[in-house]
């Protein structure tokens, strides 16, 4: 809500009818934005071809297209097969041997901040050109907008990322398991944190680095690491290391993260309601709240058209 007025409202149409296809076909041509995945075809069909973006011509139009690339050619949308062929489940290590599925959905993550981030450029745009228009992106493109740090240098590869590709450097997950059975997550990636948390747990270690220099030393010094976390409970650890200003959290349940104090105090715990009833689970992290009563704000500064500047620039 905002100033006490709800931001939207939920209106259920049957696009196999008749009558709720004109239904859609209407809500459509009153709308500032359409989302929709799927083939092209599937939206003919609906009824919201190019007929309705040319009745509603500032409409913006954000489809997620089935993902593709050049050498599997058309991909399955599922979380897992897109991982694989982006080649993320490569670089990932986890408690065993082989390739890791990773269970956060990174594909459908990334795809959804480069939607959004497309539909207010295009928002933005039609305040200065009147129209609209369509953004595109797919489950394998957010995917891999995701996992540009690594592709922006995999021409030129610095000797840590070609480590890390060939799987020679890359860091054990720093997971470890307390005396009480509890887990806690450290990551000494910044500067000095690596010989505070030697000194913290006691153990000896020759090498200071981050990331040692072969996949056995990486093991060796995780067994050492973890056979002294496991001496003592986790709030002993976590007093110690937070004391020494190591980055180090618990490892949460599910349930638990609707009880942590930053969560609470930011009031992201809220009550849902749906067909089996009321439920707690976590709200957006951002709030939205209506200006203070007062005099309207002055007209806003009419936005340039993309790229006049460089008009400028030639001139």
């Amino acid at each position: 809500e905002l100033g006490g007025q709800p931001l939207a409202s939920v209106i259920e149409v049957d696009p196999t009818d008749e009558g709720g296809r004109d239904d859609l076909v209407e809500l459509v041509r009153r709308a500032d934005v359409l989302i929709t995945h799927g083939p092209e075809g599937a939206l003919v069909g609906l009824g919201l071809g190019e007929a309705v973006r040319r009745d509603n011509p500032r409409l913006v139009h954000a489809h997620l297209e089935p993902s593709e690339t050049s050498t599997t050619g058309p991909l399955e949308d599922h979380e897992i097969i897109v991982q694989a062929a982006s080649g993320v489940m490569a670089g990932i290590r986890g408690a065993r041997e082989g390739l890791v599925f990773c269970d956060f959905p990174y594909a459908n993550f990334g795809a959804s901040l480069v939607l959004a981030a497309g539909i207010l450029a295009a928002l933005v745009q039609r305040e200065s050109t009147g129209r609209g228009g369509r953004v595109s992106t797919s489950l394998y493109d957010g995917m891999m907008a995701l996992h540009v740090m690594a592709l922006q240098r995999a021409d030129k590869p610095t000797t840590a990322l070609t480590r890390t590709l060939s799987g020679a450097g890359v860091a054990p997950s720093w997971l470890y398991e307390c005396a009480d059975g509890l887990w806690l997550h450290l990551h000494p990636g910044a500067k000095g944190a690596t010989e505070r948390v030697v000194e913290v747990l006691g153990v000896e270690e020759q090498d200071f680095s981050l990331v040692p220099r072969s996949l056995d030393e990486i093991l060796a010094r995780h067994e050492r690491w973890q056979g002294a976390v496991r001496t003592r409970k986790r709030a002993h650890w976590l007093e110690r290391m937070w004391a020494a200003d190591i980055p180090v959290q618990p490892v949460l349940a599910p349930g638990e993260v609707l009880k942590d104090d930053h969560v609470l105090a930011t009031g992201q715990v809220v009550e849902q309601r749906d067909e089996h009833g009321v439920f707690t689970a976590i709200g957006p992290p951002t709030r939205v709240r209506g200006h203070e009563a007062g005099p309207p704000p002055a007209p806003a500064v009419r936005p340039r058209p993309p790229f006049e500047h460089l008009a400028d620039v030639r001139d």
